[in-house]
C-alpha cells in the first residue's frame, strides 16, 4: 500500500517489512534535536540566575511551592515516558500483541492512590524525601541501606535510559553512541544542578509537549495512510496483535490481570510512592494545592 501522507509504498501481503522505511536525519530533524538541547539548557540557566540569591533548600528541592497541576502532570508524564517506554512498547506490541497497553490504566490508578493516600503523609510530616520518612520510621541504618540500593538501581536503570536514545541517534543520524551519551547526559546534569526542581519541571514540560505532539502526528498520519482507524484495528486483529487478554493461565506472557493488578500493586505503585524524582514532583503539587485551599 502507498501512504497517502508519507508516500511510502509497502506491500504487506507480499511479506515486505518496515526495513525499507528507515531514513536518516534531515535538516529539520537536526534543528528540532538541537533546539531541545539548547532550550533545555537555557531553562536551567534562567532559573539558576533568577534564584541565585535564594538560600532556601525547599526552593531548590520543591520548586518554591509554586506549581499547579498542569506542569507537574506533564513533568510526571515526561519522567515516566523514558526512551525505554517509547522504543520498547511499540516493539512489545508489534511482536507480542497489545495486552501490555493495560499498563496505562494501572498508571492512572497508581497515581490516584499515591496522590491521595501516600503523598499527604509526606506533606503532613514536612519531609521532602522518601528517605527522610525511612529515617523517621525505621532509623538511619534503614535509610542508608535503601539509599544505596536506590542509587545502584538508578545507575543501572539510567544507563539503559541514556543508552537507548543514543542507539537510536546512532541509527538515524550516524552520531557516535559515546558522543550522544555524553552530550545528552551533560545537558541534563547541567540544567538540573543549576536550576533545581523548577528547571526540571519546566524542561519536562517543554520536552513532553514535543513528545505528545509527535505521538499525535503519528496517530493522525497512520489513520490517514491506512484510511481510518477501523482499518488499523482490522490489520492489527488479523495480524494477531489483539490476542486473548483475560486468561488466567500463568503461561501467557501478559494478561489483563497480570498487567493491571501487578502494576497497580507493584511496579507503578512503587515508582510513584518510593522513587524520589517522582515524589518530588508530587510534593510540589501537594504543597501548592494545600496552600491554595488554605488561602
Amino acid at each position: 500500500m502507498k501512504g497517502i501522507v508519507t508516500g511510502k509504498i509497502v506491500e504487506w501481503d507480499k511479506g515486505e517489512t518496515m526495513d525499507k522505511l528507515n531514513e536518516t536525519f534531515g535538516a529539520w530533524d537536526y534543528a528540532v534535536f538541537a533546539s531541545l538541547l539548547v532550550i533545555s539548557t537555557a531553562i536551567g540557566v534562567y532559573f539558576g540566575w533568577k534564584d541565585r540569591r535564594t538560600k532556601d533548600d525547599k526552593n531548590y528541592a520543591l520548586g518554591g511551592q509554586q506549581f499547579s497541576a498542569v506542569p507537574v502532570a506533564l513533568s510526571l508524564t515526561a519522567t515516566s515516558l523514558s526512551a525505554i517506554t517509547m522504543m520498547g512498547s511499540p516493539s512489545e506490541y508489534y511482536v507480542y500483541g497489545s495486552t501490555y497497553a493495560w499498563v496505562a490504566m494501572a498508571d492512572v490508578i497508581a497515581c490516584f492512590v499515591a496522590a491521595f493516600i501516600y503523598l499527604p503523609i509526606y506533606y503532613n510530616l514536612g519531609i521532602t524525601s522518601i528517605y527522610e520518612y525511612l529515617n523517621l520510621r525505621f532509623g538511619k541504618y534503614a535509610r542508608s541501606v535503601l539509599t544505596v540500593i536506590f542509587l545502584l538501581q538508578s545507575i543501572l536503570y539510567n544507563g539503559l535510559v541514556v543508552y537507548a536514545p543514543a542507539l537510536a541517534m546512532n541509527q538515524v543520524a550516524g552520531l557516535d553512541i559515546n558522543i550522544a551519551i555524553i552530550v545528552v547526559g551533560c545537558v541534563c546534569i547541567f540544567y538540573t544542578s543549576l536550576g533545581g526542581m523548577k528547571a526540571v519541571i519546566w524542561t519536562d514540560v517543554y520536552q513532553s509537549v514535543w513528545m505528545l505532539s509527535g505521538f499525535l502526528v503519528i496517530v493522525i498520519v497512520a489513520a490517514i495512510d491506512f484510511e481510518g482507524f477501523e482499518n488499523v484495528f482490522r490489520i492489527a486483529y488479523e495480524g494477531g496483535r489483539l490476542p486473548k487478554q483475560y486468561e488466567f493461565d500463568p503461561r501467557y506472557r501478559h494478561t489483563f490481570w497480570t498487567v493491571l493488578i501487578g502494576n497497580c500493586t507493584g511496579a507503578e505503585m512503587a515508582s510513584f510512592v518510593c522513587q524520589q524524582y517522582k515524589d518530588s514532583d508530587f510534593s510540589c503539587l501537594i504543597v501548592n494545592l494545600v496552600t491554595s485551599i488554605s488561602i
